[in-house]
């Protein structure tokens, strides 16, 4: 089991480096609905966004062959929940919701992670 960067031949420092990355980027958008809870040009922005990863993931939901480690049918979950929470905050203040449902997802991804990748189990893989 590996991932898109591992099968590609990238080195571990790399993969350290994207994942970092990646980190990075789902840290700020997970607190930006927290910190522009009133702002509908950031909920528009999110709708757009959380559509294009669901219609992404529902894509990806039948490749057998993929080699993830993040349960793909929770993800889409929490991102369909989040894309609700964020279409009713048009209405209602539920906006903030998104960042936390988001941060839920990160959550479950990484204790997946820790449970199924092979650098979890191998301490001689970790660096």
């Amino acid at each position: 089991m590996g991932g898109l960067f591992e099968s590609r031949g990238f080195s571990k420092k790399v993969r350290l480096i994207l994942f970092g990355l990646c980190v990075s980027v789902r840290t700020v958008l997970i607190v930006v609905p927290v910190a522009f809870a009133n702002s509908k040009q950031a909920v528009f922005i999110y709708l757009w966004w959380l559509l294009a990863v669901l219609l992404y993931i529902s894509y990806k939901l039948g490749d057998k062959d993929s080699r993830v480690w993040w349960p793909r049918t929770a993800h889409f979950c929490f991102y369909a929940l989040a894309f609700c929470a964020a279409t009713a905050s048009l209405v209602l203040p539920f906006f903030h919701i998104v960042g936390i449902l988001l941060a839920v997802d990160l959550c479950i991804g990484y204790i997946c992670i820790l449970q199924e990748c092979p650098f979890a189990t191998d301490p001689r893989t970790w660096w």
